[in-house]
């Protein structure tokens, strides 16, 4: 060896040396053990994600790494990363007889330089023996101890290292003291390499040690702390790396690992590069799940290294290796509806396995920006499936003419299931609602413990299903035993998953029905050859003649309809009824499986041949429908729109009729349709008896109206009071509803809409639509008609509606004042619509921009008030105006009528500008308004610069302006009111003062009527030579009118006479 080698020999052992000395254990080694401990040293290398140490496995060595990075973590605890000279194992093991397990997982993150030392080398070397093991344990742990509590900097790293600390508390410790970039732990000075002396100087040696002093080496100097915001950062970075791989290495290895597998391969540049970058590394412990049975995929995984296991029902089936991809299938299907569960549980087979795993949210996001890579792992999937030795439904001979979106859907929904030897797939007798199909396998069946049959399956296209008419509800048990004989791979059919399916995709029930209608009567047939093979020559005996008879009872067998004849309502020509029966479509609805849902359009007729429904309206029983009849009832063939929800309760064959078909026929058969019409009428009629005197309904209705957006959130009083006082009605298209009130007694009503559709007419115009969970009479039942006028509201189909009249919303709103607010808030929303309008056409707001009015707009407040509520009053102090928006106000100055404030228009300008502090006028409502008030700080937060100034003084101006037009008015008003009453009390206090008596009055009463007396028995001609009334009346004529009446009262009247002192006295005779 040259000198050069061996200067670079003695600084590599020097190095692993002083390497060596930094663990307490082997600083009370000497220089020589460690001399031949570092010619133990075996060094290896390991490529990045290899696995250094697995938990579990059993551990003899302990590690130190030269060169590279590792990566540590145990029981999902946080990750610890390793640099240079970092000690991976507890170097307790060197020492311990008993063979230890590894506390937690190491891999490489980097290429990195590892050099090991063997327990047994190290026992080798050392030699240590019974009690010198058992010191030597105490003295390190008692060591490890003392380190931790000199650390100063160990509550800083706390924080990164508590959970790992409870269980490698050893471990962390090296990770500290050792890794150059961190704060290191306080360690034991460093033992310095002694020269060889002779022996007989040794024992003096150490007896003048002992007499001397041990002299103190000067401390390192410490490094600065770092802050702790700075070292949590750190932390946060060195994890984020840790758990992403975000380093080109990685990059390069998942490029690599996923260009070498035919599901990814297949992609052009571009997808691969954007699939890629999805990815990242996952490690999974023994026995943990990468995916759960009947739970969605959260990711999709691709295996890098190890095995994991596929467990059906508890059972390990399988055990896949690396670049086996886990999650596809659920993870693919996600993207149709929702998330699709797994069809089995994964764990992890081996101690430590790797992924490659991507998030099915982000798979997702990439699958709708590319169409292109959702359609590739779509075929790509069924290679794999392939691949893994299963079959697509579709291939199965049962489900080749079915919607391979409806195929998708079941074969998600299954689960699969193995079965045994022995085992029983289905059991005769027993209570069950499923369907299992043999995917591959020999089952026996079994009648009564007889062997009618034996099947085999070979191939997925083959499979047979076996109770399905448990499935489809027709039976309740199964009527024979299924049994395995070989091992056999089955799918399971659930009655609840195969309904889901089906609401989804109903017509593709006919494959269930022409199954049943196909199989029916083969079953029957093979029961009468089980009952005859089960007949035995005792059955022939007396005592057993009941038995027999009842063995030998024929039982009743289902028929399947077939066929319109039998339908209630449908008695038709036999032209007609042919016709019909050649449009027919063939439908299968299992129990509580919707049939016809309301509020849908009515795209076709069902006709229910067997089995029964039931009619839903608001969520409650309405009507039972027994087979046979039209669904919904004859008035639903009328309608744009389903009438009821209707909801098998047991196995029902239905058959559609399309309602384009079954209109064109009824209108080439004229004398069929009136028939039609005349029974839908009479049924309609009789469901609206039925609906409004349903007991139910009351409830029902509570629901419907809690439900409604303009209720929610109202008392669970009120909504049960307001279902009481509802009113439930059902209107006929085309049936109108007027809004004005001048044809009601009671005013107008309230409308709530639960099903569906109201045009608005105005002028014979469409203006509107209103929908279900929607009302319209609100204006109206509060008293403003400006808006509706002549509006009139049209039913567009049969609609399902509550009825509230004015008084007892009135008495509603008396009981509940809290919920007032509700139905204000909808006035102020429908009158939203003219508040623009109006200020934007106030003089006032003249010099405003369109945007500002639109500020001012939305800044305002806003008030509906009902008639007879005083606004403002005379001299009363404010800084508002008020604006009318809709309805009829009375403005009264000093107590006197001075004219009408109509919508539109406002009051109380002055004010809001500040020019006068009080209102010099009392607004009152006539009518019920809804008023706009505006603040001068409203206005005011238009001011944005000194130029805004210009149009704020011009306001004033106009606002000042106003005030003295309005005075003005106000005063030749009042002037002109006081001179009418003037001359009116004038005229008053003439007939008070005249000279008149009572007497007078009398008598000129009494004169009047003689005229009236008189003018009945003269002629026309003398009655015109009398005085008139006027004249007789004028105070200048009184003497000359008493005395030419004089004589003729004489002759038409008696005179008037009145009692005094107990005697009648003529009343001429006291003047």
């Amino acid at each position: 060896m040259s000198c050069a080698d061996a200067s670079l020999s003695d600084a590599g052992v020097k190095r692993k040396i002083e390497t060596l000395q930094k663990i307490p254990l082997f600083k009370r080694c000497r220089h020589s053990v460690l001399y031949r401990l570092t010619q133990k040293l075996r060094t290896i290398f390991a490529a990045p994600g290899e696995i250094i140490t697995r938990v579990g496995e059993v551990c003899d060595s302990i590690y130190w790494l030269e060169h590279g990075e590792l990566q540590l973590w145990a029981d999902g605890e946080d990750i610890v990363g390793l640099r240079d000279s970092g000690v991976v194992g507890d170097p307790r093991i060197l020492l311990e007889k008993d063979e230890d397990t590894c506390q937690y997982n190491t891999i490489a993150k980097s290429f990195c330089q590892i050099s090991v030392l063997a327990c047994a080398d190290f026992t080798s070397v050392v030699g240590a023996r019974g009690r010198r093991v058992s010191q030597l344990l105490i003295d390190l742990s008692s060591q490890n101890l003392q380190s931790l509590a000199m650390d100063d900097n160990w509550k800083a790293r706390k924080g990164a290292f508590k959970k790992v600390v409870t269980k490698t508390l050893r471990v962390i410790q090296f990770v500290n003291s050792i890794n150059p970039q961190g704060p290191k732990l306080s360690s034991p000075s460093k033992s310095k390499v002694k020269t060889g002396r002779p022996r007989s100087k040794r024992k003096k040696a150490r007896q003048s040690s002992e007499e001397e002093p041990v002299k103190e080496e000067p401390e390192e100097p410490e490094e600065p702390e770092k802050p702790a915001a700075q070292e949590s950062k750190e932390s946060e970075e060195d994890s984020r790396q840790v758990i992403t791989f975000n380093t080109e290495a990685q990059k390069l290895e998942i490029t690599a690992t996923l260009q070498g597998m035919d599901f990814f391969s297949t992609l052009d540049t571009f997808s691969f590069e954007r699939l890629i970058s999805l990815f990242s590394k996952k490690f999974w412990r023994r026995n943990e799940q990468l995916l759960v049975e009947g739970k969605p995929a959260k990711a999709m995984h691709v295996v890098l290294q190890g095995d994991v296991n596929i467990i059906i029902g508890e059972k390990v089936l399988n055990k896949l290796g690396p670049k086996s991809i886990l999650g596809e299938r659920s993870v693919l299907n996600s993207g149709s509806g929702d998330a699709a569960p797994c069809g089995a549980t994964v764990t992890a087979a081996s101690a430590v396995v790797i992924t490659l795993s991507a998030s099915r949210n982000s798979l997702l996001d990439l699958f709708i920006k590319d169409a292109g890579i959702l359609e590739h792992f779509h075929k790509r999937f069924e290679v794999e499936r392939d691949r893994r030795g299963v079959t697509s439904f579709r291939n199965v001979k049962l489900f080749r003419e079915a919607d391979p979106s409806f195929t998708q859907a079941l074969e998600v929904a299954v689960k699969e299931r193995v079965f045994h030897p022995g085992d029983s797939l289905l059991v005769e007798g027993v209570h069950c609602s499923e369907a299992v199909m043999l995917c591959r396998g020999t089952v026996n069946i079994l009648t009564k413990e007889v062997k009618v049959a034996s099947l085999t399956v070979a191939e997925m296209p083959d499979a047979m299903i076996f109770g399905e008419f448990t499935l489809l509800g027709l039976w309740p048990f199964p009527r024979a035993t299924i049994a395995a004989e070989t091992q056999c791979l089955v799918q399971v059919i659930q009655a609840d998953a195969l309904r889901r399916c089906l609401d989804k995709y109903p017509d593709e029930s006919f494959i269930f029905r022409e199954l049943v209608e196909a199989r029916l009567n083969k079953i029957y047939e093979q029961e009468d050859l089980a009952r005859s093979l089960t007949t035995g020559p005792d059955e022939g005996d007396s005592n057993n003649e009941e038995a027999k008879s009842e063995q030998a009872r024929p039982e009743k067998r289902r028929q399947i309809p077939q066929g319109l004849r039998e339908v209630q309502g449908f008695q038709f020509s036999p032209k007609c009824l042919r016709e019909l029966e050649s449009y027919l479509h063939k439908r299968l609805f299992i129990p509580d499986q919707v049939i016809m849902q309301q509020g849908t359009d009515l795209q076709d007729v069902y006709v229910l041949q067997q089995g029964n429904c039931e009619s839903l309206i608001f969520n409650m029983v309405f009507e039972i429908f027994d087979s046979p009849c039209v669904l919904g009832g004859l008035p639903s063939v009328l309608t744009k729109k389903v009438f009821t929800t209707v909801v098998a309760r047991a196995t029902c064959f239905v058959v559609k009729i399309s309602h384009r078909h079954f209109t064109a026929i009824f209108e080439k058969y004229q004398d069929d349709r009136k028939k039609l019409f005349a029974s839908a009428n009479r049924a309609f009629s009789q469901m609206c008896d039925d609906f409004q005197q349903n007991a139910w309904i009351a409830e029902a209705m509570r629901q419907q109206l809690a439900a409604m957006p303009c209720l929610h959130g109202a008392s669970h009083g009120f909504l049960v009071a307001l279902a009481e006082a509802v009113e439930p009605r059902l209107l006929l298209p085309a049936q109108e509803i007027f809004l004005s009130s001048s044809s009601k007694e009671n005013g107008t009503d309230l409308y709530f809409v639960f099903e569906g559709h109201f045009h608005c007419l105005q002028k014979g115009a469409v203006v509107g639509t209103i929908s279900p969970k929607m009302l319209f009479g609100i204006l109206e039942v509060f008293g403003i008609t400006d808006i509706s006028g002549n509006m009139r509201i049209r039913s567009d189909e049969i609609c399902k509606v509550g009825v509230l009249t004015k008084v007892k919303l009135a008495n509603l709103l008396r009981d509940f004042p809290e919920e007032r607010g509700k139905f204000e808030k909808l006035v102020h929303n429908l009158m939203e619509d003219s508040v623009n309008h109006h200020l934007v056409n106030l003089p006032f707001f003249s010099g405003l921009s369109n945007q500002q009015i639109l500020t001012v707009c939305h800044l305002l407040d806003r008030r509906f008030l009902l008639p007879d509520v005083t606004v403002v009053r005379e001299g009363d102090g404010g800084d508002f105006m008020v604006v009318l928006n809709c309805g009829k106000a009375q403005i009264f100055h000093k107590g006197s009528k001075m004219g009408m404030l109509l919508a539109g228009k406002a009051m109380g300008v002055s004010q809001m500008m500040g020019v006068h502090p009080r209102y010099h006028a009392t607004l009152k409502t006539i009518s019920t308004c809804h008023l706009l008030l505006i603040y001068w700080h409203m206005v005011s937060g238009l001011i944005i610069s000194a130029a805004d100034l210009v149009w704020v003084e011009a306001m004033r101006r106009h606002a000042q302006e106003i005030e003295e037009l309005e005075l003005a008015a106000f005063s030749r008003k009042l002037h002109s009111l006081n001179s009418r009453s003037r001359r009116t009390l004038a005229d008053t206090l003439d007939i008070a003062s005249s000279p008149w008596s009572l007497q007078d009055v009398f008598l000129q009463w009494h004169a009047v009527v003689a005229e009236r007396q008189r003018s009945k028995c003269l002629s026309p001609a003398a009655t015109k030579e009398l005085p008139s009334s006027s004249e007789k009346r004028s105070p200048g004529r009184r003497g000359s009118l008493a005395a030419a009446d004089k004589e003729c009262t004489k002759a038409a009247l008696k005179p008037l006479r009145f009692r005094r002192d107990m005697k009648l006295v003529e009343l001429r005779s006291q003047k």
